[in-house]
């Protein structure tokens, strides 16, 4: 949920200034206090939290501390929120505001697409805004590979590349777990082993937080 929203917010802010930066998801998990911290969080939320305190710091001033919450001799608490520092990036920015690499801030976020029938509005708002937080089941991405998940069933001779889960029954679209960052869509127009496969495979481009040797150098068709 806090690389999701971070990535969600850097694009806002490549789009507004043509500066790609990298900013802080550690911001989120320490100082974000509707969620919860290590253990878990709502993009809804990490959004009104970057509105409300006035801007994310970059990674390199607060990187990702790695906190292994599955290690229970290891310290699983949230580590602490420093509000003086954040305040100061914040306020820096206020009143140097040609100084952009303080903090990038928001005036506001709003709630795209809520299930599938919105799948057109979100080419259109993909195209207009840029990336989008998205959240969804993060069943059959542990095991993903490369290729486009999840078109099985689409008409005659569909097919799939490497990555693909016959049984979808586990993939319960209502039970979302997992937030994510839509970068694009295209379609892609033969199968990965059967060139007489012709059928149009439709698909989102994803972008994953769990690094580049996952999936597609990091990124997810589906």
């Amino acid at each position: 949920w806090s690389f999701s929203t971070a990535a969600d917010v850097e694009g806002a802010y490549f789009l507004k200034t043509g500066e790609l930066i990298s900013l802080s998801n550690q911001q989120m998990v320490e100082c974000s206090t509707q969620n919860y911290g290590c253990g878990g969080g709502y993009v809804w939320h990490a959004m009104q939290y970057v509105e409300h305190v006035g801007g994310l710091v970059s990674y390199d001033e607060l990187p990702n501390k790695m906190v292994d919450t599955y290690d229970v001799m290891s310290a699983t608490t949230t580590p602490t929120c420093d509000k003086a520092a954040i305040n100061a990036d914040v306020q820096s920015s206020v009143e140097t505001p040609w100084n952009t690499s303080s903090v990038a801030a928001i005036t506001g976020f709003q709630m795209v697409a809520m299930g599938e029938s919105f799948e057109e509005l979100m080419r259109v708002a993909l195209l207009k805004n840029g990336p989008i937080s998205i959240t969804l089941n993060a069943n059959g991405m542990d095991f993903y590979h490369h290729g486009v998940v999840g078109c099985a069933g689409l008409g005659s001779g569909a097919n799939c590349s490497t990555g693909a889960i016959d049984n979808g029954a586990p993939c319960d679209p209502a039970n979302l777990d997992h937030a994510v960052l839509l970068v694009g869509y295209g379609s892609q127009n033969s199968s990965a082993f059967d060139s007489s496969l012709q059928d149009e495979i439709p698909y989102w481009v994803v972008k994953n937080s769990w690094g580049t040797d996952w999936g597609e150098h990091g990124y997810y068709r589906v």
